[in-house]
């Protein structure tokens, strides 16, 4: 995916989702390269982190499992 960086204001970017840039999302600026700068395009690359998942799925299992032993 490519975003257009439209706008940054009060350390937060405004990202254009390439190619129609009808939709936007916004990111604090600290997570875009150094050199980045209003009118940059950037590549934006998502994969989902199985391990990570799996960590927040056994964690929250885990909150769901006390409040249930909580109210019994």
């Amino acid at each position: 995916m490519k975003v257009t960086i439209d706008k940054t204001e009060n350390k937060v970017a405004r990202l254009l989702i390439r190619p129609d840039e009808d939709f936007d999302f916004h990111l604090p600026v600290k997570y875009l390269p150094s050199k980045a700068k209003e009118g940059s395009i950037l590549n934006v690359n998502f994969e989902i982190d199985n391990k990570e998942t799996e960590t927040a799925r056994v964690r929250i299992q885990g909150l769901i499992n006390k409040l249930k032993d909580k109210n019994n």
